[in-house]
């Protein structure tokens, strides 16, 4: 009940037009968010020098995601309450992307991505419509609420999920490695996580299939010129490590996938990644029985 009147309140204060009061309206809470949550952490770290105790690493240090959980509720019912807020939810993905960008050529080697990891982690979460999310609270109270907020769509609505996850997606080939190489590790956290993936490479007719494709794609063509000189510094060692362990979790997962996209993901895998290539390469159908390599006489 809470954030159906927190809508309806956002709502009359007419900045939800899909304009640029629009935008300044979410960009700034965003930024708001995250510099609270920034802000966390140093007064950590000064509470830690004060007391002597061991400084974590910069960036590694305790956050506080109050205010960044706060804003995703906020954007994920007010996308919910929109009549399905595909329009809102570009808007946003688009701004947060920007800002992203803008972080992370500003503070180069000093960008902590972490609340905009939060942020984006959240959002996919809550409008999957999950149980006990504030989005699927939001369906539930809907029924109830004035007519003119609009209706959303169904908590089961398998079309209006992929929807979302769709958009989600291509933001994030926006943010690609080699687009924003400070993100790389958020990044590939995120199209790995259990709010993204296995609902993309789930959907019904393999309709997500494309999408990740296309972002493993760029993954692998962000790692291409490194493995191919084999010039691997400790962090594209690490991101290659994760990688690998994507590709484990595709071929034990879902092997279709990597079966239906074994060329194009070859294509862009370098001579030198044997490794990689053959976890591709050996992926088959579930449903199919490979022969025992040691019977006799087989052929």
């Amino acid at each position: 009940a809470l954030f159906i009147f927190l809508t309806g309140q956002v709502r009359a204060a007419g900045v939800l037009k899909m304009d640029d009061a629009t935008d300044r309206f979410l960009r700034t809470l965003t930024e708001l968010a995250v510099a609270h949550c920034l802000a966390s952490a140093e007064a950590a770290a000064a509470a830690a020098a004060n007391s002597g105790a061991r400084q974590d690493a910069a960036g590694s240090g305790p956050l506080s995601f109050i205010a960044t959980d706060a804003l995703v509720s906020l954007v994920a019912a007010l996308v919910v309450q929109l009549n399905g807020g595909e329009t809102l939810l570009n808007r946003y993905l688009a701004l947060l992307v920007g800002l992203i960008k803008r972080d992370a050529d500003e503070a180069s080697v000093k960008f902590n991505a972490r609340p905009y990891l939060r942020i984006w982690v959240g959002l996919m979460s809550e409008l999957g419509v999950v149980p006990g999310s504030h989005a699927a609270a939001a369906l539930a109270a809907a029924a109830n609420a004035d007519p003119s907020l609009g209706a959303p769509p169904a908590a089961a609505d398998p079309g209006a999920q992929m929807r979302y996850l769709r958009a989600c997606g291509v933001a994030l080939h926006a943010l690609q490695p080699l687009s924003v190489p400070g993100f790389a590790f958020g990044w590939l956290e995120l199209i790995a996580h259990r709010s993204f993936m296995p609902r993309v490479l789930t959907a019904q007719l393999a309709s997500g299939w494309p999408l990740f494709a296309s972002l493993l794609i760029a993954l692998l063509r962000f790692l291409e010129p490194y493995l191919r000189a084999a010039d691997l510094s400790e962090s594209i060692k690490q991101l290659y490590k994760g990688c690998l362990r994507l590709l484990l979790v595709l071929l034990h997962d879902f092997p279709e996938f990597l079966c239906e996209h074994h060329f194009s993901l070859c294509e862009a895998i370098p001579a030198p990644a044997v490794q990689m290539r053959n976890l591709v390469l050996s992926a088959f159908p579930r449903n199919m029985r490979l022969p025992d390599p040691f019977t006799p006489n087989l052929k």
